[in-house]
């Protein structure tokens, strides 16, 4: 990096190494070198702005997320982080927003879709709103390509709350499925009386194509 002072790569490779290696603050000063050197590099501003997520700094985080959306309105990451600040701050109305125009976006891939639609229903399920809830989840799965056991078991959570049994069931299957020994899944499908099924009699779930939410839904 001394060869290369006036370089804001340089500065940026030597942050990610050191973020990586859990060095935060000399991660934090390589990149304040780098926006020293370029106020708007994009992949600092975001790096900058996950260290300050796991430093607690929420408000740094944002402002540096709303920097880099100033300079580029349709970078869904950052949208994403952003989305996910204001659910952890109890504002799943702002969450929700966000994540409905990214379901809409298409610059979004399937992957940040998938991420948007899964947030979106725990943004939902902040609100109560379990129908919907379980309607994002769903799709958000539908599109994913490892679902985990904890995935199907707070979809079947919400399906259950929403007053559906048999899609509440349905999704119990594929988390017992995945972990036979998920005890809140065994503990939920005992709940709401739902046969417990052996590793060998479940079997995966075909789902129907799932739509975005419209963003005009509320």
């Amino acid at each position: 990096v001394a060869a290369h002072r006036d370089d804001p790569l340089s500065h940026f490779h030597l942050a990610r190494v050191l973020f990586d290696l859990g060095k935060y603050d000399q991660a934090d000063a390589a990149l304040t070198q780098v926006l020293q050197l370029d106020p708007t590099h994009a992949e600092a501003l975001m790096l900058k702005g996950s260290l300050a997520e796991r430093q607690g700094r929420e408000d740094t985080a944002l402002a540096l997320y709303h920097k880099l959306l100033a300079d580029d309105p349709n970078n869904v990451d950052a949208r994403l982080r952003v989305a996910g600040i204001h659910l952890r701050s109890d504002k799943p109305e702002n969450a929700a927003h966000i994540l409905r125009s990214i379901c809409q976006c298409p610059y979004a891939c399937q992957q940040d879709k998938s991420a948007a639609l899964w947030q979106l229903g725990q943004a939902y399920s902040r609100r109560q709103r379990w129908r919907s809830a379980a309607e994002s989840m769903s799709a958000s799965l539908a599109c994913s390509s490892q679902p985990t056991a904890d995935q199907w078991h707070k979809l079947a959570d919400a399906w259950s709350h929403a007053g559906d049994p048999q899609q509440a069931n349905n999704a119990l299957v594929e988390a017992l499925r995945l972990d036979p020994r998920h005890l809140v899944a065994i503990a939920l499908a005992q709940q709401i009386a739902a046969p417990i099924p052996s590793p060998s009699e479940a079997s995966p779930i075909r789902h129907a194509e799932h739509h975005a939410p419209s963003s005009t839904e509320r």
